[in-house]
Formats: C-alpha cells, structure tokens, sequence
C-alpha cells in the first residue's frame, strides 16, 4: 500500500477560520494519511501554545493517527517569537519546549522503517534576533551530523534504504511572485543545500511563507555527483484573512509506493469551500525516473514494448508483442525472462510463437503453462543480451473469443453485470523507455462513449486515480479509423494500464424479444437442464430425457435419408454413425460465466459428451448462438480462427454442424432455444456429410432443425 503523508503549516491558531478547520479536518479524514507533518507557526505568540496544541492534536486523532508517534513538528519563528520577530530564543522559545514539544523535537532523525521513510528535522529559528529570517546556524547542523553519526549500523542501512526528507520552517529557495524575501529568508540556505546533497536526502519540505511552493531543483558538483531535490513548501492551513496563497488555503500529500513512485498532490480551498486538489500539481516525469531507477533492480531493462492488438469481427483478438533492446544490467546474468501470464476472463486463448522475422538469435521460446484462460511462458537467451549486444523478439497469439461485439452477446456472456463493460491490459513489470499499444476495433463494434484509458494498481485491483490523470493526455482514440492509442515513455512498473469501452446499449438492428417468449424458452431449457444435472449426479434423468432421445435419432435418420437421396447408391451413411447433441444455453448455476450444456446426445460416442460445456462464442456451437447463424467446422478445411475445440478424451470431429433452433415466425428469430449439433468422427461418414456443406444443404438443415426437431421438443417438454 502507498505510504501517504501529510504536510500542513503556519496554523496561526489565534487567527484560524473554523469553517476552513472543519473543511481541513474531513480533506485529512478522507485521505487517510499515515503521517502528519507540522513545519512551524502554530500560533502567531508563543504563550497560545498551550490552547493550540490540542488542535493539532485533535486533526492527527481526526486521522486515526498517534500524535506520539505519528506527528513529525518542528518549531516556526512565531513559536518562539512574540509576532514572529521579537524575542531571545533561550528564553522565548522556552515555552515552546515547556508545552511537552520537548519529546516531538528529541530526535533529530527520525526513522518509519514500517513506511520506508526517514526525516531529518531542522529548527531554523536562529539563536539570537533576526527578526524572522531564518539561520540553521553550525550548532545545528553539529547536532544533526552527531546523531546521524551515532545511529546503529541497522538503523544507518534503513534510512540509506528509504526515502529520506528534511523538514525546515523556513523556505529553502526565494518564492518569485510572493513579496520580498528580505527580512524572511533562510540565511544559511546554501550550507543546508550542501548537507541534503551529502546525506542524499531527496525532498525538503517547508512553510513560513504563506505559499505553497513546489520546486524541483538539480545540484550538480563534481564532488558528489548530480543530485535532484524536491522543495515543497506548505501555505497557510487554515488562516484567515487574505495572507495566504492565491489559490487558497492548502495542505499537501506526498504519496510514496513500493515501487519507487513518489509523487506530490496539493490540495486548496477558497473560503466557503472544501479542499480540492490542484490537478496539474508536480513533476510526473521526475516521479517516473524514480520509479525507473527503482524497477531496474530487476536486473534488466528493455528499450521499447510495442503492443498491436486487432479485435476482428468473431470477437477474436490477434496480439503482436515486440521487445527490442532487451539487456541485462552489468555484472547481472540474464539467461532468460518471463512476461506477464496471458490471461483472458472469457473465450480461449491460443499457444504463443515467435515471429521468425521479428526476433533475433538469440531467443527461443519456452513453454510454462498452456491453459484455456491462461498461458505462461518464457524467452530463453543462448547468452546474456548486453547494452553492446541486446536481445530482441516479437511475440503472437490470439484471444479466441475474448470481446463482444453488441449488447446482445455481452448480455449473454455476462448476464449478472448491469454495465456493458469491456476492457483490455497490460502489465508493465520490467523498466521500459517507452511503451506504445494500439488497439484496432472491428467496425461492426459500436460504442455507448468512446473508448477511455485508466492505470489500475495490480495491488488493490483499484483505478490508481493520480496516473490515470496524468497519462491520460497520452492517450487518443481516432474515430475514423475506430483505434486507439496509448504512448507512455517510462511507464512504472508495476501496474496494469487499461484501455476500456461501453458496448452499445442497443445495436441498429437488434430486435426486441416479447417477455412471454422468453419465459417461455427459459422455461424449455431449464427442463432439459434438468437432464445434464441428473446424469451428472448419476441420478436417474426424467422421462423426457427418452423421448429427447428419440427426436434426436429421428433426425439422424432423417439425415441418412437426406443423403442417399443426394448420393444415390454411393451413399453408405448410417444414421447410428452419425454424433448428434442438443445444447441449451445455462445462466442459472451460478457461474459467473453462462455456458451451453449437452442436455442430449446420441450416437457412437453419447455415453462420454455430457461434462462437455462451451461458452458463449466459443467452438463451433458456441459462435452459432453467438451470431444465430449455423456454423460448420470441416477438418480437411483452415480453421484461422479456431472455431472447433476438442472435447478431452474423444477423437476429433472430421466434420460438424452447429444448427441454431430458433423460435418459429412471426415471434423474433434473435429468440434461439438450443444448438442442434451434427457431426462425425470419422472419415466414412465425414464424406457424406460434406454433402450439406453447400446454400441448399444449409437451409434444409436450418429448416428441419426448426420445422421438425424444435417443434416436436416443445410438444415433449
């Protein structure tokens, strides 16, 4: 989980706006930080420190935060000045460390080894007036040093680990825009700049100022090397009155994740309203080089992932993947590497390949895992691919069935969900310079909205709403050409980026299906479901479950009958031969997606069909409900979109029809009952059967499967 922290200023108790107190109070509750951070002015004299510190108290209880544990405070000049400006820190800021702030200010660093975070914390109040500049002065710094100096050598390697930020009252760099600096400046700012860049300490958070500042500064020497520096200045929480930053009265939350990401969001309220959070806040690419430099700890790094995606019109999805550049780290060994699994909710997917002309020589592929919803695999190297040498490949495969084209099908596949819904992802794991994917739509496919982008947090399976509003100006659907396009230079590693669409709630041609019809049919297959459990349960079936039977035979013979009169005395079909299974659609077990059921078979192998099932789409029976249209599957013909699927321990069918039943005129031919199938495993009766595989055979079987078998099952059931 991101570790969130939260940074406020310059309180001014004396002077606070309830209503805005209120307003922070909720902003804070709803964020849910893990730390509250106080950079300094509490009150506006250091004898209100008493009345104001239980309102500090009370915002990190309003988070359900420990103020012993979990309230980072260092002291402001008007903590230790009257009005700011007059007063002798020995004496005045006695009060300050009088109202238990003694124990807050005890430790210089201090170390979240749970969140991954150290502070280190300065009072920038100077020793002797000044009025309300600030001076770290050396004593200061001497302390710091000291107790880094001191730390265990546990403690030392945590805070070298994690990130690492310096709190100050006083603003590091000048504010343009805001005033004069003259008698509010932090004199010894450059001697502070020089002890972040040492110690590697990467953001400085501030207030004193009024305005909530956010630089990002790079200190360069020769001695240390480059150092980038996040500057983050705090305006007034909750002051009133117009002292304060344009834009409102403010807080910040800098966001830090497990995988190096950290980012900063600014949050501001005008009075009168609640905080809301500035949405073209910080430095993304500053945030994605961190995330970079953390992701190359996996040991190698690719140049570019180039993604082609084409959804064709059987909802069949072909995917071409290419790495290029792909290298090791120096001194790392890299004989192979495992992208993401392929992972499809509906539908099948296919083996992957490399494309011979695509891929270089040094990788193979290697297979991990092949299911129906998930494939794994890996790139194996006959050596290590290196900066000088680097690997390259391109991977395809398909998604069979995997998107739906209308409402209709949607609704069919998933007839639970109220939003009609589709999406397709990428996981990024590995450090990429830049990641492009397009994603190419069938035309037939019609949208309620165009398409839209999201990143979702492979942690929490939630919409990570900062990266989604950043990278989505990265992102641009063309509606002439029905694609969209996604270009991410330096994606963080780590989440799933997500191109997503709304099926149309009503296709132009989608019929509207009478209520009594439909009870009707649901009706019709959930007595003939009731045949498939009883079997499968190894109960006795109903009685219908014979005259189904019989029906079924009937056919075959009717089919037996068909050919011998289109081959004459060449003919040697037999209707015992011949494999013939009715399939009714199934929404009512619970399955999150409905499948069709065998509920009758016959034929040579109808003691072993009954635990098949096929989704909506899938096989040959599954895409003729899906398009309500019939579909043959010839093995001596190219299958490019793998229609057929082999039922486990059976021989493949040689050939198969898949009839759809529908409910006979005038009542709407989208209503279908069940899927006739008709087929042979073997190459004597195939031959015959190829007969019908032309316009004529094909409406005699669309019209005996409705004229005949249909009405005589609605008569039995």
């Amino acid at each position: 989980m991101p570790v969130k922290i939260a940074h406020l200023s310059d309180i001014h108790w004396e002077r606070c706006d309830a209503n805005v107190s209120d307003r922070l109070g909720a902003a804070l509750k709803r964020e849910s930080p893990d730390l509250l951070i106080f950079t300094g002015d509490l009150v506006d004299n250091p004898w209100s420190l008493k009345h104001a510190k239980p309102f500090l108290i009370g915002l990190c209880e309003t988070c359900g935060l420990d103020p012993q544990t979990r309230l980072l405070v260092v002291p402001g000049n008007h903590d230790y000045k009257i009005l700011g400006t007059a007063g002798w820190r020995p004496l005045s800021g006695w009060l300050f460390y009088r109202h238990q702030f003694r124990d807050w200010l005890a430790k210089k660093v201090r170390i979240f080894k749970d969140l991954n975070v150290s502070f280190f914390l300065f009072d920038s109040n100077p020793l002797i007036w000044g009025l309300a500049r600030g001076r770290i002065g050396w004593r200061e710094f001497r302390k710091v040093g000291k107790e880094w100096d001191a730390l265990p050598k546990s403690d030392r390697e945590a805070v070298e680990n994690s990130v690492r930020i310096a709190l100050v009252h006083h603003h590091v760099l000048p504010i343009p825009y805001a005033g004069s600096d003259r008698f509010l400046v932090l004199q010894d700012a450059q001697r502070l700049l020089q002890f972040l860049a040492e110690k590697r300490i990467s953001m400085v958070l501030h207030g004193h100022k009024h305005h909530a500042a956010y630089s990002l500064l790079c200190l360069r020497s020769s001695i240390v090397g480059d150092r980038l520096l996040e500057v983050l200045g705090a305006g007034a929480a909750v002051l009133g009155g117009t002292d304060h930053d344009a834009r409102g009265h403010n807080f910040n939350l800098i966001c830090i994740e497990d995988n190096g990401l950290r980012y900063v969001r600014q949050f501001f309220a005008q009075p009168g309203e609640a905080f809301c959070e500035l949405p073209d806040a910080g430095y993304p690419t500053q945030s994605f080089e961190l995330a970079y430099q953390r992701a190359l700890k996996i040991g190698y790094s690719c140049r570019t992932i180039r993604w082609s995606l084409d959804i064709d019109v059987e909802g069949d999805r072909f995917n071409e993947i290419a790495y290029t550049d792909v290298a090791a780290n120096p001194d790392v060994d890299l004989p192979s590497l495992q992208p993401p699994s392929y992972v499809v909710e509906t539908g099948h997917l296919s083996p992957v390949w490399l494309k011979a002309e695509q891929s270089g020589p040094l990788a193979s592929l290697r297979p991990i895992k092949n299911e129906a919803r998930r494939v794994e695999f890996a790139v194996d190297f006959a050596r290590t691919p290196t900066q000088a040498d680097p690997a390259s490949f391109t991977l395809e495969s398909y998604d069979y069935n995997a998107s739906s084209l209308d409402a209709v099908e949607f609704r069919r596949k998933f007839p639970k969900r109220a939003i009609l819904r589709e999406w397709e992802e990428k996981s990024i794991e590995e450090p990429v310079d830049d990641f492009a994917w397009t994603l190419r739509f069938p035309r037939e496919l019609r949208f309620e909205r165009p398409p839209e982008f999201e990143v979702v947090d492979t942690r929490t399976a939630e919409r990570h709403e900062w990266l989604t509003r950043v990278l989505t100006p990265s992102f641009y659907y063309s509606e002439p050409l029905h694609t969209a396009i996604l270009a991410i230079h330096r994606p963080p590693a780590g989440y799933l980026y997500r191109i997503y669409w709304y099926i149309a709630a009503r296709g132009p041609t989608e019929p509207a299906i009478d209520p009594k019809h439909q009870l009707q049919a649901d009706g019709f297959r959930k007595k003939l479901l009731a045949i498939n459990e009883a079997i499968l349960d190894h109960q006795t079936p109903p009685p219908i479950h014979a005259e189904v039977r019989r029906v079924l035979q009937a056919f075959a013979k009717c089919v037996e009958e068909k050919i011998a009169h289109l081959a004459g005395t060449a003919s040697y079909l037999q209707a015992r031969d011949l494999d013939v299974s009715l399939m009714v659609y199934d929404k009512y077990r619970g399955d999150d997606v409905p499948v069709l059921r065998i509920v009758s078979c016959i034929g040579p192998e109808a003691h072993r069909h009954w635990p098949f099932t096929l989704e909506v789409g899938d096989g040959n029976a599954g895409r003729a409900f899906k398009k309500n249209i019939i579909r043959s599957w010839d093995a001596l013909s190219s299958d490019p979109h793998q229609t057929y699927i082999h039922q486990a321990g059976l021989p493949p069918h040689s050939i198969i029809y898949s009839i759809p039943m529908r409910h006979p005129p005038p009542v709407s031919q989208d209503l279908i009952y069940g899927i006739l199938n008709l087929g042979a495993h073997t190459p004597t009766p195939a031959g015959p059967l190829r007969l019908l595989n032309d316009k004529a055979g094909i409406e005699w079987l669309t019209d005996t499967a409705q004229e005949y078998v249909l009405k005589r099952l609605l008569d039995i059931v």
